[in-house]
């Protein structure tokens, strides 16, 4: 019995490896050194065969194809190119990849993934409480690619990146970024921008992001998100590498050019692979996902949509080792892995909804398709949801670290999946997945963001305002200033201020504001009473406000800091420093006089006074004023009385002038001493 069974394994990795090592005959492919020349290594290197090259794989990874006339086998050349020096890797350059979808007429509802209460629903209509895609809280336009084998360019339901830098059908390349004509997107097949009609290629772009909430047809994983078509159409390995290599170029170029040029590609999706494919025969295949990991790209790919173990059987591409693939299997409307979908507990990383998927088809249709195809894009779909629903503090937390990122995301995308016992022990993460629970722990980080404002405290005043709009965080927010106030608006006087927010979560942020503005006005001036009537002057020295310069506008029609050849009376002037105005008022008097009665008896005692005065006549007496020698009323009153009593305790020593008028408004002054 032991005999037999080592007999039947070896039988089936010969099977395995006879259905996998298809390959082209007569060409090879080739990643050199970045210092090495292909024309001149083709040359060095004529005893291996007589290569030419047949075509750029990508440039910017410098991998060829080679083609060669020999009639030697391609794995064996292979085999010595791999020796030569300025080599990093050698292989033959495989055929038999193929799309992973197959016909399902079962009957399940329109879109159960997302809108049913099937146990096996990815949770998304919680997730798009939270973000619904479309762009980074930075601005950056969030592209999936999606590798397929042709699209209906025009479905109304659909938004494919369009490529502004390039003109239509100029057959010139616009943009100098190496292909011609890319408006949206490329055909690896051909070489061109043109792609060809495949119901499979428009299916999987709609459950990436078929628009929602638009009034017609379906809803994709994001409702607003950029499909950038590449086309694979045919089923030789290089093609694949050409369709990786352009979106691997158009991120690199977003980033190179801080977003003005290239897309940014965030994830790409390969609903496609070779069965029992073995990832020692595709070097270049399986290192491309760490080189589009390097720009911070994941790469969702759809395991074989057979029911095999691929720990054991191998596959291209979810057995490959790169930590920046998602490996990705097809479950059902119950939760569970559909029994013609591979699996793996090292390679297979989650399970996503592949079954009876309905979404956009040709011409304007929609309709159902089931496979790790339709699995995959889910999936690919949700790592660009989950761009949308991070802040710019944890943008800035992984600024310059694209790779992190995109890893960090996987590692949340499989920490959240709902565990499902038929898949506990046959997928890494043990369970299916759940978009609402990824895009909702994107939210446990310190995300409080906000924009400091301050108004001037203007004119020496104080009624600046300082205040934080909080534009990101979890609501709702509490306020503590360093004043004391516990709102958003601070009104105070100009000074520095911080004010610590703190959101939902219990995070907290401490913003500082300072309220600038004008210092308090002072007019300085210098007032000169009048001894004989019509020799009084006023003169002004201002400071604060907004500076100089300051103009002036006096009642009396002047516009001079200084006037002079006063008389008794009061003086208005209006002080300018833009844009602050200020109103003061002087009095002139007459000093050096006794009692003018004019007419009235009028006596004041005691004089000097301590603490009271009192002031009496034989008739009364209004509008009384006591002004101090600089023309300063310090005391005011206007009522009627023959006689009149004053506080003068709070008043400093000194000699005053006290005006009264008669009922024939006629002013009679005397001066008065204060000596406490």
């Amino acid at each position: 019995m032991k005999y037999m069974l080592i007999v039947c394994l070896f039988l089936t990795t010969q099977l395995v490896n006879a259905q996998a090592e298809t390959y082209l005959d007569q060409e090879i492919l080739v990643q050199f050194e970045k210092s090495v020349d292909p024309h001149e290594w083709i040359k060095s290197n004529e005893s291996i065969a007589t290569f030419s090259i047949e075509q750029v794989v990508s440039e910017r990874l410098a991998i060829y194809r080679l083609a060669f006339i020999e009639p030697f086998d391609a794995m064996q050349v292979a085999r010595k190119a791999n020796s030569a020096e300025g080599v990093i890797v050698s292989q033959v350059n495989h055929t038999g990849v193929k799309n992973r979808a197959t016909p399902n007429d079962q009957s399940f509802s329109q879109q159960w993934s997302f809108s049913s209460n099937a146990p096996g629903i990815s949770n998304a209509p919680q997730a798009w409480d939270i973000t619904t895609g479309g762009y980074t809280a930075k601005g950056d336009r969030i592209v999936v690619a999606v590798i397929d084998g042709g699209y209906f360019l025009d479905h109304e339901d659909l938004s494919f990146y369009t490529n502004t830098a390039e003109i239509p059908n100029n057959n010139i390349d616009d943009d100098n970024n190496g292909y011609v004509d890319d408006v949206q997107g490329w055909n690896a097949s051909t070489q061109t921008g043109v792609h060809p009609l495949d119901n499979h290629g428009t299916h999987v772009s709609g459950i990436v992001g078929a628009k929602g909430n638009n009034g017609i047809g379906v809803t994709g994983v994001n409702w607003d998100v950029d499909v950038l078509p590449i086309t694979s159409s045919t089923s030789i390995e290089s093609d694949v590498l050409i369709a990786y290599s352009y979106a691997l170029n158009m991120r690199a170029r977003y980033n190179e050019t801080n977003g003005t040029e290239g897309a940014y590609v965030v994830s790409t999706n390969s609903s496609f692979g070779i069965d029992f494919g073995d990832p020692a025969s595709y070097p270049l295949w399986c290192a491309f996902y760490d080189s589009l990991g390097a720009y911070g790209i994941l790469s969702a790919g759809a395991t074989a949509n057979l029911g095999i173990n691929i720990d054991i059987t191998g596959d291209i591409p979810t057995a490959c080792p790169s930590n920046f693939l998602v490996a990705v299997t097809n479950t059902t409307q119950a939760g569970s892995r559909n029994g013609g979908a591979a699996y793996g507990a090292t390679h297979i990383d989650l399970g996503a909804p592949g079954t009876g998927i309905y979404n956009t088809l040709n011409f304007h249709n929609y309709g159902q398709q089931t496979g790790t195809s339709m699995s995959t894009p889910m999936v690919a779909g949700s790592v660009a949801l989950m761009h949308s629903a991070l802040c710019s503090n944890y943008l800035d937390e992984y600024q310059g670290k694209d790779d992190s990122l995109a890893l960090h995301l996987k590692d949340i995308l499989l920490a959240t999946v709902t565990p499902q016992s038929d898949i506990q022990n046959t997928t890494v993460s043990g369970g299916r997945l759940n978009l609402y629970k990824a895009v909702d722990s994107l939210r446990y980080f310190n995300c409080i963001r906000g924009t400091e404002i301050s108004e001037f405290d203007t004119c020496g005043g104080c009624e600046g305002k300082a205040t934080v709009q909080v534009a990101e965080g979890q609501v709702p927010f509490s306020f503590n200033w360093s004043s004391g106030v516990n709102d958003s608006v601070l009104v105070a006087c100009k000074d520095d201020y911080t004010v610590t927010v703190t959101d939902d979560l219990g995070y907290t942020k401490t913003f500082s504001i300072t309220i600038d503005g004008n210092d308090e006005f002072e007019s300085n001036s210098t007032v000169n009473n009048t001894v004989n009537g019509n020799d009084g002057s006023i003169s002004l020295n201002p400071s604060g406000g907004n500076g100089a310069p300051y103009t002036y506008q006096w009642n009396t029609g002047e516009s001079t800091a200084a006037i002079s050849g006063l008389s008794n009376g009061s003086y208005t002037v209006t002080i300018t420093s833009a844009p602050c105005t200020w109103t003061e008022s002087f009095d002139i008097v007459t000093t050096g006089i006794g009692t003018l009665a004019n007419g009235i008896n009028l006596r004041v005692f005691p004089n000097p006074s301590s603490s009271e005065l009192t002031i009496e006549a034989e008739e009364d007496i209004r509008n009384l004023k006591l002004i101090d020698l600089s023309g300063r009323v310090v005391f005011q009153v206007a009522y009627s009385s023959n006689r009149i009593s004053l506080e003068t305790s709070s008043l400093v020593n000194g000699l005053y002038v006290l005006s009264v008028e008669n009922q024939f408004g006629e002013e009679i002054l005397t001066k008065v001493t204060i000596q406490h």
